[in-house]
């Protein structure tokens, strides 16, 4: 990992570098290293670090939620749209 990039892991904040250990397939492998490395050296406590993991999750969920809401979204606009364009190939 380059020096500068481990410095810059250190910039974060507690919450940022949990979220890189609870997400760490969007990661190098080395930077997740460095972020449990981080954890350790800064004694953060057992219930930041479940309050962070909550935070995650609920950001997650959101997320989930958003995407489901567009394939819904998606499935009813050519639902819709489905009779229209049989009509005009015909």
């Amino acid at each position: 990992m380059k020096e500068d990039y481990s410095k810059y892991l250190r910039t974060l904040t507690n919450q940022e570098l949990i979220e890189i250990t609870l997400d760490p397939g969007i990661y190098e492998i080395e930077s997740v290293k460095k972020a449990h490395e981080i954890i350790s050296e800064r004694n953060i406590s057992k219930e930041d670090i479940n309050y962070a993991t909550l935070h995650f999750n609920k950001a997650q969920d959101k997320q989930t939620d958003t995407l489901n809401y567009i394939s819904s979204f998606q499935e009813k606009a050519i639902d819709f749209f489905k009779p229209i364009f049989l009509m005009v190939k015909i």
